[in-house]
């Protein structure tokens, strides 16, 4: 199935292009830090011709498709749980909070009582 033909391509052309798929795949590949599996593999087989077809790009680009793919699905699978442990991490946070908030409202009491106390105790020797 021919898509469209870039121009004049020659064989020369046609082969650059294939090469460079080939490195961006390779180096796809290694960089993921994993083996080849048989669907990384490009095909060795694919026809050389004057028109690059959209079966030939296909069959380059589907091993790196599929890893961009997987590597999105890794993140947002990343990101779901970054989430839920900021929703804890907060709830948790919230908690210490209000828990701080009545704590300072008992000391403000009793700061309130001891100074009341206080000041009806008289000083030795002084006349009321």
């Amino acid at each position: 199935m021919n898509v469209a033909k870039f121009g004049r391509l020659t064989v020369i052309d046609t082969s650059a292009a294939i090469a460079a798929v080939d490195a961006a795949i390779m180096e796809n590949v290694q960089g993921a830090g994993g083996a080849q599996t048989q669907s990384d593999k490009p095909v060795q087989d694919a026809p050389f011709s004057e028109e690059l077809t959209a079966d030939d790009v296909s069959l380059y680009l589907q091993p790196i498709l599929a890893r961009s793919c997987n590597s999105i699905d890794n993140l947002i699978g990343d990101l779901r749980h970054l989430r839920e442990r900021l929703i804890i991490d907060g709830a948790c946070i919230e908690q210490g909070i209000a828990e701080f908030a009545n704590l300072n409202q008992s000391v403000m009491k009793l700061t309130a009582i001891v100074v009341e106390e206080v000041t009806h105790i008289q000083a030795p020797g002084v006349a009321v």
